[in-house]
């Protein structure tokens, strides 16, 4: 479902998306620029055409899982070490000379 809605003296048309949330059936309603939303339908990053939504309002518009089910989703797995400044590698090259 989408509603269309023109705020007040902008002149900018907005879309509100109703989006439910494929595991939880919850109904998340994002307001979005209509522009920016026919941007990312052609093909752009949804990061670059709407930069202003949180990581949770992409991933609903993406994957139709809503932020909250999609942290259960991933609950209790450890966080991928590569590029993690805290951890150190103990790492050992092969002389390629020898």
């Amino acid at each position: 479902m989408e509603t269309r809605t023109r705020e007040k003296g902008s002149g900018m048309t907005k879309t509100i998306v109703a989006v439910d949330c494929v595991q939880c059936k919850e109904t998340q309603h994002i307001t979005v620029g209509t522009a920016d939303l026919m941007i990312w339908e052609y093909g752009e990053l949804i990061q670059n055409a709407m930069p202003y939504l949180t990581a949770g309002q992409r991933e609903i518009l993406i994957s139709g899982v809503c932020e909250t089910c999609f942290d259960n989703m991933f609950a209790g797995e450890e966080e991928d070490p590569i590029g993690d400044a805290e951890t150190e590698y103990d790492i050992e090259f092969e002389n390629a000379e020898e």
